[in-house]
């Protein structure tokens, strides 16, 4: 996000993820390609991994461009598959209410959805709007 002035905003968002937030994947080998099968959380609104693979494909661009100064330190995006399996997580509290699966949170009880605290890492704000500018298309 900080390597593109326009998406500058969204910093906050993604340090409220945290790496918590983030996707996680299992590896295997087929024939000689390494895959990686991403694991859904079930917990996560959809809206949320289509804006992180988003910001994911923006810096492969940025890499691949040479914006990196030609550095080799640092994993590469990797080529990941989704499938319905999902991740053992527990949920990341005090996002907006929109980061979080409609249907999941529905399957709680009260207070559980009071226990994720929805909105205190954001200053309060329960919709959040996982958008970017008109310009980046990818």
């Amino acid at each position: 996000v900080e390597l593109f002035p326009s998406l500058h905003s969204h910093t906050e968002i993604i340090r409220a993820l945290g790496p918590d937030g983030m996707s996680s994947d299992d590896s295997e080998v087929e024939g000689n390609d390494r895959i990686y099968r991403v694991k859904q959380k079930p917990w996560r609104n959809g809206e949320v991994r289509v804006f992180l693979r988003v910001l994911d494909k923006l810096y492969d661009i940025w890499r691949q461009s040479g914006g990196s100064s030609g550095s080799r330190r640092g994993a590469w995006h990797r080529n990941r598959v989704d499938t319905t399996k999902q991740s053992i997580s527990i949920a990341v509290k005090g996002l907006p209410q929109n980061a979080y699966d409609p249907r999941w949170l529905a399957s709680l009880i009260h207070i559980e959805r009071q226990m994720l605290w929805m909105g205190q890492n954001m200053n309060g704000v329960l919709q959040y709007s996982f958008t970017y500018p008109d310009e980046i298309h990818v």
